[in-house]
């Protein structure tokens, strides 16, 4: 019986990771730097770099087979996540706020809602996501258990017939968020008519980016991840059907405690490792070039290979 245990990538997860490292030192490492410094955002974002790789079924990837997508994993995800950005955090900010936010199409929707939304999410190359949950004064530390009215998430959602159709209007400001102004569908956390809302309770909304009564006043101007966009959401009178409505009913979007400090830290260690590289790498280049300088190595300045992560680290001699 063999209980060998192996902790190194799959064949897949490496092939993958080998085409997308391709990518990202042909197309994204030699153009970055050059696109962050475009004043406009909305020129600065890198749409041709997210269609082409959507393309490749990326955008899409955590997707269930069965429903049209690669069926990627967590690890699947750090891996390719990895590689983009070490090109531009930017770029790698745009797929996984993706990636993490498609089972709010996949798995936490009804068939019905599956079958209205789903289908354009995966014909549009474009089609990105957002989560609208941090706001001008909280929202990433609406986890903690206040239990206190006007503490945490402030957006409301109040039940509303209009033209004899039960739906929610929301209103409420979201900012700064990721994708906020590239998304085409923003899922919408917010104090709903339930009871213990106001302290306890949240409840998710499918808000498409074309819906009345919501704007993206403005792309935050930011030193770093410059090609993500970051945008300030205001909901005004924003109406949205009953069906848009994400969870199966007011209080399924209940706060909870957020994941152990330790796996988080590991988690980042591990998506940290190539980026951090890389722009180490290209730090020293510059101050190589800038002083002249050739032999780095000597002075112990560049590592002198780089390990994988399908390798012992300490093997990287």
């Amino acid at each position: 019986m063999d209980t060998h245990i192996s902790f190194g990538l799959s064949a897949e997860q490496k092939a993958w990771q080998e085409r997308v490292r391709d990518f990202v030192d042909r197309r994204v490492r030699p153009e970055a730097h050059v696109r962050e410094r475009i004043q406009d955002p909305h020129e600065r974002h890198p749409w041709d770099w997210v269609e082409e790789l959507s393309g490749w079924g990326l955008r899409t990837a955590t997707v269930p087979k069965a429903l049209g997508g690669l069926g990627f994993g967590v690890l699947d995800c750090c891996v390719i996540g990895e590689e983009l950005g070490a090109g531009d955090l930017g770029l790698a900010v745009i797929f996984d706020q993706t990636w993490k936010l498609t089972p709010w199409l996949t798995d936490m929707t009804s068939e019905a809602q599956r079958a209205q939304f789903l289908p354009e999410f995966l014909r549009d190359h474009r089609y990105l996501l957002a989560l609208g949950l941090s706001e001008p004064d909280s929202g990433s530390d609406n986890f903690l258990p206040y239990g206190r009215l006007g503490d945490g998430v402030k957006t409301t959602a109040v039940t509303t017939v209009r033209d004899g159709r039960q739906g929610w209007l929301l209103n409420g400001v979201k900012a700064p968020i990721s994708n906020g102004g590239s998304a085409g569908m923003y899922v919408i956390m917010a104090r709903a008519g339930a009871e213990g809302a106001e302290t306890t309770w949240l409840t998710p909304f499918l808000v498409p980016r074309d819906t009345p009564g919501f704007t993206v006043e403005f792309i935050y101007d930011k030193s770093g991840q410059r090609l993500a966009h970051n945008g300030h959401l205001v909901l005004r009178d924003c109406w949205v059907p009953e069906e848009n409505r994400a969870a199966s009913h007011p209080g399924s979007a209940r706060s909870a405690r957020p994941p152990p400090r330790r796996a988080a830290r590991r988690r980042r260690q591990r998506v940290s490792v190539r980026p951090t590289l890389c722009v180490s790498a290209d730090a020293v280049a510059f101050a190589i070039a800038r002083s002249g300088n050739p032999r780095p190595q000597a002075a112990g300045i560049l590592p002198r290979r780089e390990a994988r992560h399908d390798e012992d680290p300490s093997s990287a001699q």
